[in-house]
């Protein structure tokens, strides 16, 4: 599934506008496009976000998207990658939470 998704959009990344899907934790992706036209670049983001929600609706899915394809300036790249982190920090603290809890029962 996640296979599937990050190949549908992939399929716009060119030498000229390199494009990249990161799974930050599921279902959460972030799309980045590398472009020195900004126009060609949000425009790039805008066709693989469309061609990932015909992907997932075929399959039955949806697709929120949180944070419309933008510009950004490094310091949005650095709060991105804040939130990113705190996304990994959760689903990392959750899985330990789930994981002890089965140690305890374990226990008894």
């Amino acid at each position: 599934y996640q296979r599937r998704v990050r190949r549908a959009g992939l399929a716009f990344d060119t030498p000229e506008l390199p494009f990249k899907i990161k799974l930050v934790a599921a279902p959460l992706y972030d799309f980045v496009a590398t472009a020195l036209d900004k126009e060609k670049g949000i425009e790039l983001l805008n066709q693989a976000i469309e061609k990932v929600h015909s992907v997932l609706k075929e399959r039955g899915g949806a697709l929120l998207v949180k944070t419309p394809p933008r510009a950004i300036t490094e310091q949005d790249e650095q709060h991105m990658a804040n939130l990113i982190k705190d996304a990994e920090n959760q689903e990392n603290s959750d899985e330990d939470e789930e994981g002890s809890g089965e140690e305890e029962e374990n226990e008894k």
